[in-house]
């Protein structure tokens, strides 16, 4: 089981079409600023989020995705050698947990969700 790490969000309004409709008024109500490309809105905050929870107390840990920020042409998932998320806990005791661990490679934004939608689907 995993604690989860409540905290506020970050989007702006190129990417605003792939929330749930519940994250509407939590969007509405946090503050924004506008640049020449996009509208941004920060803070914002999960408590009013309507409809199913969208943050749980705990959840049971299914996969790993470790995001560094590195890009390339395509979005790709990589085998990662070693890899530790915290003290005690290794790549080796989560896979034999049957946790899956991979590294993501981003790529453009509609192909690395679509990947990313495929892999956790498997």
């Amino acid at each position: 089981m995993v604690k989860a790490f409540k905290k506020v969000l970050h989007a702006n309004s190129s990417c605003i079409g792939s929330f749930p409709v519940w994250y509407r008024r939590a969007i509405e109500a946090s503050p924004w600023y506008s640049t020449p490309q996009v509208v941004a809105f920060y803070a914002i905050d999960p408590a009013l989020v309507e409809g199913a929870p969208s943050w749980a107390e705990q959840a049971p840990l299914h996969a790993v995705v470790r995001v560094d920020g590195h890009a390339a042409e395509h979005p790709s998932l990589e085998a990662i050698d070693d890899f530790s998320i915290a003290r005690g806990l290794r790549q080796s005791d989560l896979r034999n947990a049957g946790i899956e661990v991979a590294a993501l490679v981003l790529g453009d934004y509609i192909e690395t969700c679509d990947l990313l939608e495929r892999w956790f689907a498997t």
